[in-house]
């Protein structure tokens, strides 16, 4: 399948490290900005100052915030303001904020008057407590609010994050269903036909060729029945699998039926889309060798152009034009071009062409990988 279907966590904000770091850098950027700020505007009207210092109460200060952020964030998803009852939740947060305010002032008052190296006294804390708050305290308000708003973003951005890897995930596993259905369509089309074939068989009278095809259709069951859940396979093991039912096939045959390969050796490797290639070659034989008189030749061909795989598959019959054979609209191409989009999206060709001077060629072109990738 392709990848469309998966959304990789590649995100910076959903790795731990990348969370830690935004974390980090959201509460230091702007304690690292305004001590600067504070200590150019000291400096400018003459007054002593120690960049060190600034950056030490400015970035305690924003910390002592980063502190409180994990509670403002529980206390939001606890008392939501875009829900009811959203005037006893938005009172909650209005008397949060202030106490936060309050207290986040206390603090770092402390730290600020240790740091300048004044008195730790009730008195000194007081005075300078009071000149922060009216300093501060509009904008304690306003953190207090942008930390919640980030807190409901982030909580949407998750919500949305999940509600798309859930939509993901569901077109994903319905695209792996409708793709198992369509091969599961696939594995009886030829298993009928054989079966048919037999009978066909043991009317003439033919018991060798009805035994032989009998245990030829027991390795091709064997093989269905192990590739159970399996999309794609490599062509080599493709090509065995079209052998044994082209083997089936000549038991019916005859000398009638000419085959030949040219299968280049770096193809066989490459993944194709399983029994793809046996419903091509089937599709061949049933609708034009089979309805041609006389011997009847089929060529089956790979090769690797780049990044691509080019799989052909051509035989002698009768030709497109004639109006007996299944053309690109007919079931067995439809399920083939159905499932191949499912796999390579629009990243494949197939195409069903007259061949000169007679019968068609099914051309298959998708993108040449292996387990190792391309």
């Amino acid at each position: 399948m392709t990848d469309s279907y998966h959304i990789p966590d590649s995100s910076l904000l959903m790795r731990p490290w990348g969370r830690r770091l935004l974390i980090w850098a959201a509460w230091t950027v702007p304690a690292v900005l305004f001590a600067v700020l504070s200590h150019a505007r000291m400096v400018a009207v003459g007054q002593e100052s120690s960049i060190w210092i600034r950056l030490a109460d400015h970035m305690a200060a924003w910390y002592i915030w980063a502190a409180f952020a994990p509670g403002i964030t529980w206390l939001g998803r606890r008392f939501r303001v875009d829900r009811a009852p959203r005037g006893r939740n938005l009172s909650v947060h209005l008397l949060a904020s202030l106490a936060v305010a309050l207290i986040h002032s206390g603090l770092a008052v402390l730290v600020s008057i240790t740091l300048f190296g004044e008195p730790v006294t009730w008195a000194n804390w007081l005075d300078n407590y009071i000149r922060w708050l009216a300093w501060s305290s509009p904008w304690s308000l306003v953190i207090y609010w942008i930390v919640l708003a980030v807190s409901y973003a982030w909580d949407y951005y998750g919500r949305a994050r999940d509600e798309q890897l859930r939509a993901s995930n569901l077109e994903s596993q319905f695209a792996k269903a409708q793709l198992e259905a369509l091969k599961q369509q696939l594995q009886p089309h030829f298993l009928f036909n054989t079966l048919n074939s037999i009978s066909v068989l043991m009317q003439k009278g033919d018991v060798a060729g009805s035994t032989s095809m009998v245990f030829g259709l027991s390795d091709l069951l064997r093989y269905t029945l192990n590739q159970n859940g399996q999309q794609e396979v490599p062509l080599a093991d493709e090509i065995d699998f079209t052998q044994r039912y082209l083997a089936i096939e000549q038991t019916r045959f005859g000398e009638r039926l000419k085959i030949s390969y040219d299968i280049s050796p770096e193809t066989l490797g490459s993944h194709v889309p399983v029994f793809l290639l046996q419903l091509l070659v089937e599709n061949a034989i049933r609708h034009g060798i089979a309805k041609k008189a006389g011997d009847g030749h089929l060529t089956i061909r790979a090769t690797r152009h780049d990044d691509r795989l080019r799989l052909s598959v051509e035989d002698d019959g009768v030709g497109l034009v004639t109006g007996e054979r299944e053309g690109p609209e007919g079931i067995g191409i439809r399920n083939a071009r159905q499932r191949l989009t499912f796999l390579y999206g629009s990243d494949f060709h197939l195409e069903l062409a007259d061949r000169k001077p007679s019968g068609v060629v099914a051309s298959l072109e998708i993108p040449f990988t292996t387990p190792g990738g391309r």
